[in-house]
């Protein structure tokens, strides 16, 4: 028999797991539809992907698109991997800050990924003017 953890919810809910038991898991367990909605989850206070193993007792929360932080974090660091992934196809060579970025952005006109450029370029001036930090 597998070792036993105990979760607990929000609500104050305790229920018992083999140990190595992931959040999507947990989810199907609450509720198919949840399952379905979950993005993410909150194990301990911290950001956690619905496919890693929950190893101890743990307070947990199943996030979804509904609740605004997590999802906002999630989104922005897909983001992050997302653009950086695109920078080092364009700019093979480190890049220390955003304006070095728009720099080489604007100045990879010419190359086969750069049709979007005018606007990722316009993206990251949008977000630099909202004071967001895009992390890569």
């Amino acid at each position: 028999m597998m070792s036993q953890i105990t979760l607990t919810f929000p609500d104050g809910n305790q229920k018992k797991f083999d140990k190595g038991i992931t959040s999507q898991e947990v989810a199907t367990s609450i509720a198919p539809s949840l399952a379905k909605k979950a993005i993410s989850s909150s194990v301990n206070g911290q950001h956690f992907d619905l496919s890693w193993p929950i190893v101890e007792d743990a307070e947990i929360a199943i996030n979804t698109i509904k609740d605004t932080e997590p999802a906002l974090e999630l989104v922005r660091h897909d983001l992050a991997h997302i653009m950086a992934r695109a920078v080092q196809e364009i700019c093979p060579r480190p890049i220390p800050t955003l304006h070095s970025l728009e720099q080489c952005l604007t100045m990879s006109a010419g190359t086969r990924l750069c049709q979007a450029m005018p606007d990722i370029v316009q993206t990251l001036r949008s977000a630099r003017m909202m004071g967001l930090a895009l992390n890569f």
